[in-house]
């Protein structure tokens, strides 16, 4: 059975996410103690680096995850839907317990999340590949 676009799509989306993510912790962990980024910043040192160390590893699992998909894991296809509905659930709260400047923010969380969700369960293609 051939791989769907749409699978290869979330795919390459999910490598960029998390080739980015790993870079931003690294970034952050190779700061931890310049003091002009730390007050830019607005954390201390020991945030910076647990918030680094935390992306490198989200990072990591996002490239792992993408590369189960591409195989055709359904234990990845698992993962990335709980995390797609955490998405929307988070999604849900922005828009319904913080001010009117975070909605689109939220808007586009749940939006997200439903499409990664439809691209992933919602077609004959996906649900034959991962069968």
């Amino acid at each position: 059975m051939r791989r769907p676009v749409l699978v290869t799509l979330i795919s390459f989306l999910l490598i960029v996410t998390g080739v980015v993510q790993v870079l931003f912790g690294v970034v952050f962990v190779a700061n931890r103690n310049d003091q002009d980024f730390l007050q830019n910043a607005g954390v201390d040192s020991s945030e910076l680096t647990n918030l680094g160390i935390f992306l490198v590893i989200v990072g990591a699992l996002s490239v792992l995850l993408a590369f189960s998909l591409l195989r055709g894991s359904r234990v990845a296809r698992a993962f990335v839907a709980l995390v797609m509905l955490c998405q929307i659930a988070g999604g849900t709260y922005t828009l319904t317990a913080l001010d009117s400047g975070h909605r689109a923010s939220g808007l586009s969380a749940i939006l997200g999340g439903v499409i990664v969700l439809s691209f992933l369960f919602g077609t004959q293609k996906a649900r034959a590949f991962f069968a």
